[in-house]
């Protein structure tokens, strides 16, 4: 039924289709006809009045000229009589070069249409009654006036509109015409689908011998055809139901040993799920950790002997209960929204830290990993919460965060000690530095071991204020004390104005100390202080252990493009073992840096330090007697 239903629904679209094509053409026809030739026909006849109109301009031009020139003549009255009625003329206005009205005809009907704002070259309007038109009048070739024109056009327009409706009359009619011509066919064409149609009802019904008689002009015999060759294969298939029917019975009782089958499919399958549960309740007894199920609302279901021993409860007094009741109150939120979450879905399994009340009042601190369970339709169950205390380690985390604590007030004691100690230092230091060269005058004229002794004082004052300083420094840059402020820096100036301190030195101990500059114009982004703090120590040290040879200073970029600056000497150099070494705090090297060289071992460590502030690194290369080379490298985005 559902088939044969579909061919009479297909067919019924198939009509109301067809009726809609025929309807759209018909419609497209006749709108052809009547723009086309409607159009047509206005556009010739506009041409027409317009070049009409042209000509008499023309002509009455040539008579205004000779009107002009000779007032007394009557050619232009003659020229007008012939011409007013052929050509439809409402006014004319004929002036001098002054806007003198020299000749008029209805210059009434002339003023109403406002005839001086006519244009050379306006064009027809088939909304106005007037065509106005305008034109020179020339006398070898100078202006001697204007002709102002107005035209009737109503006549043309009455025509051109008589014309569109008898077109539209006729458009109707071929658009009637086309309607019914489509109908017929139509309807000639339908006849054999209905033949179709009542043939596939009689077949719906159980008459399987049923044919369609058609005749060799059928529009549609091949169809016809289709259709009893498929009503032939349906009574064909009738006789086959019968014998599957026999089949069927054959492969129910095959199918009956097959679901016995599965029954006992599904009984080992049912032991192997009561074996996993058991197996499932066994591992939640004795698991090392504590376990609990809670429903979706927060009743607990389930407790396992570590959860009970954790809150010091017993498993009666647990069951039925809710959750939240062994929550800490400040906790309970945090753990409402946790289980929230996992019940949305938005987590497959949550891990938080939460505090639970013990039965004798303790708060105890736990990390608790949370699964949500679902049930066969795959909706939310229960969820699992497995507990575990970490009470103890939370107590050593709070030790340690008290030692933690301790090490840094010692550490701001100590280093408001060692500037408390520092300033008790400098104070009567400074006073001894400022007084011994007072004193060194009066001694110069008593004897020279006073001399001598007043020169050593100084020089050891002088040691120890710069240990002092160093002190100082360090410390402030291993509290965090110093603020560096970052500024572009040209190297060259900075370089040359410490070549040029350390120059004096350099002569009396005989060496060279020299610059050499391959970078045009260096310029870096750091601190000035701490900048100038890294190379006055390492070229201080580069001089101070070279007895002989060079020291050099060379600015120049490595393969990567940053700016580089090497301090090299022909110095005492270091050992392999030593360099490891070389930046630590008051560290010197016993075989090398012998005590005949004073220092403290800090001016590296804090060299160190000022290279780290400013963003940079680091390097070292010595050989033991052959001297040492120091880089500085800066980074590209402080060039």
């Amino acid at each position: 039924m559902n088939f044969i239903q579909n061919i009479k629904t297909w067919f019924s679209k198939l009509r109301v289709k067809f009726t809609i094509f025929a309807f759209i053409i018909a419609a497209f026809i006749s709108l052809f006809i009547f723009f086309y030739f409607s159009q047509r026909f206005e556009n010739e006849r506009i041409k027409t009045f317009y070049d009409s109109s042209e000509r008499s301009l023309k002509t009455i031009s040539v008579a205004s000229g000779l009107e002009l020139l000779s007032p007394n003549s009557n050619i232009l009255d003659e020229t007008l009589n012939s011409l007013i009625s052929a050509n439809r003329i409402e006014y004319l206005v004929i002036v001098d070069n002054s806007k003198k009205i020299v000749k008029s005809y209805n210059l009434t009907a002339a003023e109403e249409h406002n005839y001086l704002s006519t244009g050379i070259h306006e064009k027809i309007d088939i909304n106005k009654s007037i065509h106005r038109k305008t034109a020179h009048v020339n006398f070898k070739s100078e202006p001697i006036g204007e002709i102002y024109l107005g035209y009737s056009s109503i006549k043309l327009f009455n025509e051109i509109r008589a014309v569109k409706i008898s077109i539209g009359i006729v458009s109707v009619i071929l658009f009637v015409t086309n309607l019914l011509l489509v109908s017929l066919i139509g309807s000639l064409f339908t006849r054999p689908i209905d033949k179709i149609t009542r043939a596939a009802e009689m077949i719906s019904k159980g008459n399987l011998s049923q044919r369609i008689k058609y005749s060799p002009n059928d529009e549609l015999k091949g169809l016809t055809k289709v259709f009893d060759f498929m009503a032939m294969n349906l009574e064909q298939a009738s006789g086959q139901i019968d014998s599957l029917n026999k089949q069927i019975k054959n492969l129910f009782r095959d199918k009956v040993g097959e679901l016995n089958l599965e029954i006992n499919q599904r009984r080992m399958a049912e032991f192997s799920l009561r074996q996993s549960e058991e197996q499932f309740k066994l591992l939640f007894e004795l698991a090392p950790i504590g376990m609990v199920i809670n429903s979706t609302s927060g009743k607990i279901m389930k407790v396992n002997k570590a959860f009970c021993e954790t809150l010091g409860y017993s498993e009666t007094e647990l069951i039925g209960r809710d959750i939240e009741g062994f929550i800490y109150p400040e906790d309970k939120r945090a753990v409402s929204r946790h289980h929230k979450d996992l019940a949305d879905e938005l987590n497959p399994n949550i891990y938080f830290e939460n505090r639970f009340v013990r039965k004798d009042g303790e708060i105890i601190h736990t990390i608790v990993e949370s699964v949500l369970v679902k049930d066969d339709e795959g909706k939310p169950s229960n969820f699992i919460d497995q507990v575990i205390d970490i009470s103890l380690r939370k107590k050593v985390e709070e030790e340690l965060l008290v030692s933690k604590e301790k090490a840094e007030e010692s550490d701001r004691l100590k280093t408001a000690f060692l500037a408390q100690m520092s300033h008790e230092i400098r104070t009567p230091l400074n006073i001894i530095l400022n007084a011994t060269p007072l004193l060194a005058d009066e001694a110069a004229c008593l004897n020279k071991e006073k001399e001598l002794l007043l020169d050593a004082v100084n020089s050891s004052g002088k040691r120890l204020l710069r240990t002092i300083d160093l002190i100082l420094n360090m410390s402030s840059v291993q509290a965090g004390n110093y603020k560096p402020n970052f500024e572009l820096i040209r190297l060259e100036k900075i370089l040359g104005e410490l070549i040029r301190d350390f120059q004096p030195l350099c002569s009396e101990k005989n060496i060279s100390l020299s610059l050499a500059t391959e970078v045009k114009n260096p310029e870096i982004k750091g601190d000035k202080y701490t900048l100038v703090q890294i190379f006055q120590n390492l070229i201080g040290n580069a001089v101070k252990y070279t007895k002989k040879g060079s020291v050099t200073v060379k600015v120049y970029k490595n393969k990567e493009e940053k700016i580089c600056v090497d301090i090299k000497d022909t110095g005492i150099g270091m050992s392999k073992e030593y360099l490891a070494n070389l930046f630590s705090p008051f560290s010197q090297e016993n075989v090398g840096y012998k005590r005949e060289f004073e220092g403290n071992g800090l001016g590296l460590a804090l060299v160190k330090k000022y290279v780290e502030i400013n963003n940079s690194e680091i390097k070292v290369a010595s050989e033991k007697d052959k001297g040492s080379v120091f880089t500085v490298i800066f980074p590209l985005n402080q060039n």
